[in-house]
């Protein structure tokens, strides 16, 4: 990947994306001893900024979230499951994010989660998330 024409902004998404498949790789290896199949899929929620302040930046993580599933799934799946996506709008808001954790938690029902983009959702989503004691990663919040 050239750094040529990026800014410290976008050079630091891509390596936060690039890191999230990195840890996913690394908290989930393709394993056969632990393929099953008729396995529904995993689900995997997120709530990211769509839309508000950090729409342009959030879209950005949003890419590389799916992008991670996707290569994910072309590997064949975490421990043999193929994975479904499930993101929500925050509208870079912290109420918001931490109701739609909620939903994802309670309603959705996923296995992981994976972090809203920015400390200010992030500071609504996290409270919610630590006390359904989900397993989450929160690349992209700096507080």
């Amino acid at each position: 990947m050239s750094c040529r024409g990026l800014s410290r902004r976008e050079l630091l998404q891509r390596v936060g994306a690039l890191a999230c498949v990195g840890l996913g790789k690394a908290l989930f290896p393709r394993t056969s001893a632990f393929a099953r199949p008729g396995l529904s899929s995993l689900r995997v929620g997120a709530s990211l900024a769509l839309s508000g302040r950090f729409a342009n930046d959030a879209r950005k993580l949003s890419l590389g979230y799916r992008l991670w599933a996707e290569g994910v799934n072309d590997a064949g799946g975490l421990l043999g499951r193929p994975i479904q996506l499930i993101v929500y709008d925050d509208s870079s808001q912290p109420e918001k994010a931490a109701r739609n954790y909620e939903k994802l938690i309670r309603e959705d029902r996923v296995d992981l989660l994976l972090g809203p983009y920015g400390s200010i959702p992030s500071s609504g989503a996290v409270p919610v998330i630590e006390e359904a004691g989900y397993p989450c990663v929160v690349p992209m919040a700096a507080n």
